[in-house]
């Protein structure tokens, strides 16, 4: 699903996603949807260092799908990547082949706290067969392991996500391209794609730890 938001009064200026899968449903004047994107590679859902503008991928479609027109009344079930073409299985004796291949397509994300709406999405969430890591304890809470998000939660992810590419649309405007990359455990992650490193006058000193 191709979305754009205008950004400014410049019609040349929007922001542009396209979103692998939306899942939907509408009730009650409500729009109840979970967004899932493909990955091929070692998918990350961390959301650390949002505030560096960095993992923004998953956050972006939250904000995209929350300031479209497509839905009404959005309540979030869930965001998450879905692992795909995995043809690398580590030996679990304890499970067939079958079983592990199944273990990583499940979901990686984020679900909402509320097990009403999360159970519309997911009947199975209390030992989940399609998110990694949902289930609940025997008291019927939602154990560790289980990734969740209340809804103000969420609205603070789309505020976070929406500041972030005003400032970037800003800096592109007045052409203010600083170099400070972003280090994360000893990763140059900020360079990592880059392809204007070999004319890039990058200092030591611009490193963000």
């Amino acid at each position: 699903q191709r979305i754009a938001i205008p950004l400014s009064n410049n019609p040349h200026i929007e922001f542009k996603g396209f979103i692998d899968k939306i899942m939907y449903k509408e009730k009650d004047g409500n729009t109840y949807l979970s967004i899932i994107d493909y990955k091929t590679g070692n998918p990350s859902i961390k959301l650390d260092h949002l505030k560096y503008g960095l993992s923004m991928q998953l956050p972006s479609y939250l904000y995209l799908t929350s300031k479209s027109k497509l839905f009404d009344n959005i309540k979030y079930c869930g965001f998450y990547l879905q692992h795909i073409l995995d043809n690398e299985i580590k030996i679990d004796s304890r499970k067939s082949f079958l079983e592990q291949k199944k273990d990583n397509l499940k979901l990686q994300g984020y679900s909402t706290n509320d097990l009403t709406r999360l159970s519309m999405f997911d009947d199975s969430y209390e030992n989940s067969m399609m998110i990694k890591g949902l289930k609940t304890k025997l008291d019927g809470e939602l154990s560790s392991t289980s990734k969740v998000l209340n809804d103000l939660e969420i609205d603070e992810i789309i505020s976070l996500c929406e500041s972030k590419i005003k400032e970037s649309i800003n800096d592109i405007l007045n052409a203010n391209f600083q170099i400070n990359p972003k280090i994360i455990k000893d990763e140059n992650v900020g360079c990592k794609f880059c392809h204007f490193k070999d004319i890039c006058y990058h200092k030591e000193k611009d490193n963000v730890y």
